[in-house]
């Protein structure tokens, strides 16, 4: 579901386009330049369009800012890239990294209108798997597995992942980084989570 959207460009025009074409229930925010997006209290979005030529030199450096600053707020936060016909290459580029679409002005309307329930879709279906997810979790573990962090959604999937298995898992951190914890969510939801979880001091052996 795209509740706010965040239209980052400097051509009135273009800006005024997109709004014609978005359904009237979402909240549109604006913003010139991406140091303007960044500096706003507003941070957190469902959906982005962020116009390429309102990137510096090196744009890929430049989208992976925005990528990390509006990620901490929604993980789920969807860019698309948009740029005039002869900058499509550099809309590509920013597919590449990680937007979900591109699209290049001046603009048809219905593209427009094409492009944002593609990624209205995709958002539906990763807030339905995110739900899934939380399910899969022991209910005493619920508060510590949900988390906002990208790395640390990663690092609980592959926990889930092994928890299945009868693999032997080496974990590798320094002191306090959490191996502890760790080691007991994988006890928790492993098969062999009714027998007792026997901790080890290695370093006082």
């Amino acid at each position: 579901m795209i509740n706010d959207l965040l239209i980052i460009c400097g051509n009135p025009e273009v800006t005024e386009q997109i709004k014609c074409a978005i359904p009237g229930n979402i909240k549109m925010h604006f913003a010139a330049d991406l140091p303007t997006a960044l500096s706003s209290p507003d941070n957190y979005f469902d959906l982005i369009f962020l116009d390429v030529t309102t990137l510096r030199d090196n744009v890929s450096n430049e989208f992976q800012k925005a990528v990390q600053h509006f990620n901490s707020y929604n993980p789920l936060v969807q860019f698309v890239s948009m740029a005039p016909t002869e900058r499509v290459r550099q809309a590509v580029q920013i597919v590449k990294n990680g937007a979900g679409d591109y699209l290049t002005y001046p603009f048809d309307e219905a593209e427009i209108r094409l492009v944002f329930k593609t990624i209205q879709t995709g958002i539906t279906r990763r807030l339905e798997l995110e739900y899934l997810r939380n399910r899969i979790w022991k209910p005493d573990w619920l508060e510590i597995t949900r988390t906002s962090s990208p790395i640390m959604a990663r690092v609980f999937e592959s926990i889930h992942s092994v928890a299945s298995t009868i693999a032997t898992v080496l974990l590798l951190g320094e002191t306090g980084t959490g191996k502890g914890l760790v080691a007991r969510l994988i006890h928790h939801h492993s098969h062999r989570c009714n027998g007792p979880f026997v901790v080890v001091h290695c370093g006082a052996i």
